[in-house]
């Protein structure tokens, strides 16, 4: 996956701009509500968090745990790992 090994390399441009396209191509063959759509929408809020911008990477990872709960329900595992590494990264919540 190029967007995190641009990443991993420090080159966030690159790797949010790989990390979107990948997001539109699974939005358009997979849809909204697909685990692999949200694999990509993670993957963009950990970049954030790489980059430093905890508040934006917090909301992101709220937005995807609100959409994951719709599509999986609340008890399900990838639910679950998203609103734990929301929680690492924002313990007061």
């Amino acid at each position: 996956d190029f967007g995190r090994c641009y990443a991993k390399l420090g080159r966030f441009d690159e790797a949010e701009e790989a990390l979107q396209k990948a997001l539109d191509i699974n939005i358009k063959y997979h849809g909204i509500y697909n685990l692999q759509t949200f694999k990509s929408k993670e993957a963009l809020a950990d970049l954030e968090m790489e980059r430093g911008n905890t508040e934006k990477a917090i909301y992101e990872y709220t937005e995807l745990e609100l959409e994951m709960e719709q599509a999986f329900g609340e008890n399900n595992q990838s639910v679950i790992k998203i609103r734990n590494k929301k929680l690492v990264v924002s313990p007061n919540e």
